[in-house]
Order: C-alpha cells, then structure tokens, then sequence
C-alpha cells in the first residue's frame, strides 16, 4: 500500500504514514466514521423527535401545575412553597430523565441493529 500523500510504500495495516504523518483512511476508518456520523444524525432525529417534544410539554404542565400547587397554602402539609416548588422540579426532572433515558436507548439498540444487519449484508456479499 502506498501513502496518499506522498506516495510512499507503507505497511497495510498502517494508520498514519511514518514518512508524511498523514492520516490514512483504511476501509475500517471509513467505517467508524460513518458509524459515527450515522450516531450523530440518529440523536439529532432522537432530539427533534416530536414525541420528544410532547413529553416536555407534559413535564412542563405538570411542573407548572406543582409551582401553583405549592403556592397555596395547605395546613394538611408542612411544605413551604420553595420546597414545594423544589420537590416539583426535582420530580419533573427525573421523569424527564427517565424518559430521555429509555427513548435514547431504544434508538440506539435499533441503530446497532441496522448497522450489524449492513455488517451481514456486506460479508455475506463479500463470501
């Protein structure tokens, strides 16, 4: 295999070029960096998911539904308002996080399926 920066003879398994420190893009790099690319676009989908954005608003009515909440008083509780709005948030923020979680995990178990279905494909193809 020859360096295709400046044409030297290099090994086939070589990474960079010990001539020219260039970086050379074996067929495995190539398809790292796809894989990567595909993760990056997946997670730009995950976010402008519009079920996504519906758990938001969920989470935000629920969180603007426990500020007024607190903000009432109650002598059934001994909560003050700033804890009640505390716990509130707190409360929408680990639903969300679950959520978020679950979702993002699920995207990325079919996004490993279909990459290793295209890994098959192409040794199959390749047998």
């Amino acid at each position: 295999m020859y360096c295709p920066n400046c044409g030297k003879k290099i090994g086939e398994k070589a990474q960079f070029c010990p001539f020219c420190d260039a970086q050379i893009e074996t067929e495995n790099y190539k398809q790292k960096k796809t894989i990567a690319k595909s993760f990056i676009l997946k997670f730009g989908r995950f976010l402008l998911d519009f079920d996504t954005w519906l758990w938001f608003i969920f989470i935000g009515i629920i969180f603007i539904g426990g500020v007024i909440s607190s903000l009432i008083p109650s002598e059934q509780t001994n909560i003050n308002p700033t804890q009640g709005i505390l716990i509130t948030f707190l409360s929408c923020l680990l639903i969300l996080a679950i959520v978020t979680t679950v979702k993002f995990v699920v995207y990325l178990l079919v996004d490993i399926r279909d990459n290793l279905k295209i890994l098959v494909e192409k040794s199959k193809k390749d047998n």
